[in-house]
């Protein structure tokens, strides 16, 4: 799936439950958490071009950033 792919079928809702997670992970402001997760799909659509699947990808960004992981567990659990 790629990047624009992705901001489209995720909801603003589902955008605010992570930057909410970032904020209280991280401990930071919005316009941070913001930047954080736009740095972690970045990440994603990298790897995804270097050739791993999307969830490749998303278990990769996992295992580097513990927050990541703890949204993507809120996400789809």
């Amino acid at each position: 799936m790629r990047l624009d792919q992705f901001r489209l079928d995720n909801s603003t809702i589902v955008s605010d439950r992570y930057l909410k997670v970032i904020m209280e992970g991280k401990d930071c402001t919005i316009e941070e958490a913001r930047k954080f997760y736009m740095e972690d799909l970045k990440h994603i659509q990298k790897l995804q071009e270097e050739g791993y699947t999307q969830e490749e990808a998303v278990k990769i960004q996992g295992e580097k950033d513990p927050v990541f992981k703890k949204y993507i567990d809120v996400i789809y659990k």
